[in-house]
């Protein structure tokens, strides 16, 4: 029986200063790093969308609203990111509509 090789990253947060930018921020020594595993797993800390409302109740109570645009899912597929939890403090930062578009964002 094979060893399955797993690494578990993290908080992922694409987004913010890197949005927009697509290639020279990922040093090599870290893509090799996690492309010697079978499953590379993170935590989205963060809901992904364009132009959709913040959480009103979030906004009430002047918290963090936190949120990538959809083109920064991108960064998940250099990473090579194969999948993500969302259970954290910002899947609804962009209202429901948000969270449903984190559920359905791909990139090719």
């Amino acid at each position: 029986m094979n060893n399955i090789k797993i690494a578990f990253v993290g908080d992922i947060m694409p987004g913010g200063v890197l949005h927009g930018i697509s290639s020279g921020y990922i040093s090599n020594r870290l893509l090799t790093y996690l492309n010697n595993f079978d499953l590379r797993i993170g935590t989205l800390e963060r809901a992904i969308g364009d132009n959709f409302d913040f959480d009103k109740r979030k906004m009430k109570g002047k918290k963090s609203i936190i949120y990538s645009k959809n083109i920064d899912i991108e960064k998940l597929v250099l990473l090579n990111i194969d999948a993500v939890s969302l259970a954290n403090n910002h899947v609804f930062d962009l209202g429901k509509d948000g969270l449903y578009n984190t559920f359905t964002s791909e990139r090719d």
